[in-house]
């Protein structure tokens, strides 16, 4: 589509990005199969010609054993000058509003615009997922990235912005060659039955976050879990790690589907659990709900849209 707005080239994208727009690819594309197994299925087309300045675009539709979303890479030669590219997918989600990832929250912005000031939303900042939605905001189509990007979802269709080649102040801002992952999954509010099911606010982290590999067998791992969830709802982890200020741990988590949940966790017999604030001052000691086969349960309600910290501390950080 054409892009060059009116000012502001680096950051500002006019509405005439919206009805100037035309198709990247004309035609009908040949996807080969690249891999045919039991764990991954992966087609890719041959190179595309796009734009008028040689652009190059091969795409490539991976499905991974045991993950619930479609995994897209496109790896495009880009040479064109004030002009964005887009993937856009068209749905039958067509309920009032899309939603939109943000760190520990999302937002979101009408599909149907009936003022100036949601018209004006032709172009919505997210970072890592945005879902569009039918009425009833459980059920909807996500496209979930490894980092933030330019969404736009109106009226069933949504699309991600993969470049834009403004000008200024750097001439040659988005040219050369691009390798851009993401998914396209169905959108999710809560964890389900299964461990790999998880919802679209903690897809990101599961999707392109790095493994933590073991370079032999004979290396193993000299720590236990500090922690194992039994129940979360809608509350996703964010991050583990050692606590500053004593011998512990610190789990953050928050609510991501703007509802309260309940969550159920154990840790070992041993351990102590505290809710802390962001300076790990101690706001609470929970009780624990029962005790089990050497372990401590504990059952907490968190909130709409809350942040968790909890600690976790050991009588022995190495037993």
């Amino acid at each position: 589509m054409l892009y060059h707005p009116e000012a502001f080239d680096a950051w500002d994208m006019d509405h005439h990005i919206v009805w100037m727009k035309q198709d990247a690819i004309s035609s009908p594309v040949s996807l080969q199969v690249i891999a045919n197994g039991p764990v991954l299925a992966m087609l890719q087309s041959m190179p595309i010609s796009i734009g008028e300045n040689g652009s190059t675009l091969v795409i490539q539709y991976s499905l991974h054993s045991q993950q619930h979303c479609l995994s897209v890479k496109c790896i495009v030669d880009w040479k064109e000058c004030h002009k964005a590219l887009r993937f856009q997918i068209p749905t039958s989600y067509c309920g009032d509003v899309a939603r939109f990832g943000g760190p520990f929250n999302f937002v979101d912005r009408a599909q149907t615009p009936s003022r100036q000031k949601e018209e004006a939303q032709w172009e919505v900042p997210a970072s890592r997922w945005a879902s569009i939605l039918d009425g009833s905001l459980t059920d909807g189509l996500s496209i979930v990235t490894e980092s933030k990007y330019g969404f736009r979802a109106k009226q069933g269709i949504l699309s991600l912005t993969l470049l834009r080649s403004p000008t200024v102040p750097d001439p040659k801002a988005d040219q050369g060659s691009h390798t851009i992952e993401f998914a396209i999954a169905r959108h999710q509010n809560m964890f389900c039955n299964t461990a790999d099911n998880v919802p679209t606010a903690a897809m990101a982290d599961e999707l392109f976050t790095p493994f933590v590999v073991l370079p032999s067998q004979s290396c193993k791992a000299v720590t236990v879990p500090p922690i194992t969830f039994a129940t979360l709802g809608s509350v996703v982890p964010s991050w583990v790690l050692p606590s500053y200020s004593t011998t512990s741990f610190c789990v953050r988590l928050h609510e991501t589907a703007g509802a309260a949940s309940n969550i159920a966790f154990s840790v070992r017999s041993n351990a102590c659990v505290q809710t802390i604030n962001f300076n790990e001052k101690v706001l609470s000691v929970l009780e624990r709900a029962s005790r089990r086969d050497g372990e401590n349960y504990y059952e907490m309600e968190v909130s709409a849209y809350k942040i968790v910290t909890l600690r976790i501390l050991f009588d022995s950080i190495n037993e």
